[in-house]
């Protein structure tokens, strides 16, 4: 089961990452904009909707290219 909320860390594992430049970029300007955090889980995200986010990220850069 996919834990409600997760670390940037186990976040790249679960959507099958690697934790590169790359993803790095993709997840500082694609998911950071869409949650506003509480200082002290700044470094949560709530799983199902970075998921979501990120597969329209990866859509569109597929549709760019």
């Amino acid at each position: 089961m996919t834990p409600k909320y997760t670390t940037i860390n186990q976040f790249c594992e679960i959507a099958g990452m690697k934790r590169t430049f790359f993803s790095e970029q993709v997840l500082h300007h694609h998911l950071f904009r869409e949650f506003v955090f509480k200082p002290q889980k700044k470094f949560f995200i709530e799983t199902e909707q970075a998921l979501k986010v990120l597969s329209e990220v990866f859509r569109d850069l597929e549709q760019t290219q």
